[in-house]
């Protein structure tokens, strides 16, 4: 035991306590953990597409031919026939596009171009 700061000077019978008192912060308690672990958990996969079944193929596929053959009723889903049939759909649109395309040409053909009306204009002064 010490007396007033002076170990020498203690005092017989007397104990000395030593208390130390903490201030509430710092990195936080139970909660900031839970917190923390909730933001760690919401990273989780939850789409399994990319995994493989039982058979080798992908979910994502076997998904997608569901899929196709609730989009072509009464019919199988074979993807090379489905697949056939979109590029008839999209030549059709290429067609359709070429035909608006072919008309305009034509259409721009039939008028003179601004540097022509210019030219005749010109000409048609000189004559004047």
């Amino acid at each position: 035991a010490e007396y007033m700061g002076d170990p020498t000077r203690a005092v017989e019978g007397l104990a000395a306590v030593c208390a130390v008192v903490r201030v509430a912060g710092g990195k936080g308690g139970f909660g900031s953990n839970l917190r923390s672990a909730g933001k760690r958990m919401t990273n989780r996969v939850t789409s399994f597409d990319a995994c493989r079944n039982l058979e080798g193929r992908r979910i994502r596929h076997v998904n997608q031919e569901k899929q196709l053959a609730d989009w072509v009723p009464g019919r199988t889903a074979n993807p090379r026939e489905v697949a056939h049939e979109l590029s008839k759909k999209e030549l059709l649109a290429l067609e359709r596009r070429e035909t608006r395309l072919r008309k305009q040409q034509a259409e721009l053909q039939e008028k003179p171009s601004a540097a022509a009306l210019r030219q005749q204009a010109v000409e048609e002064a000189a004559a004047a």
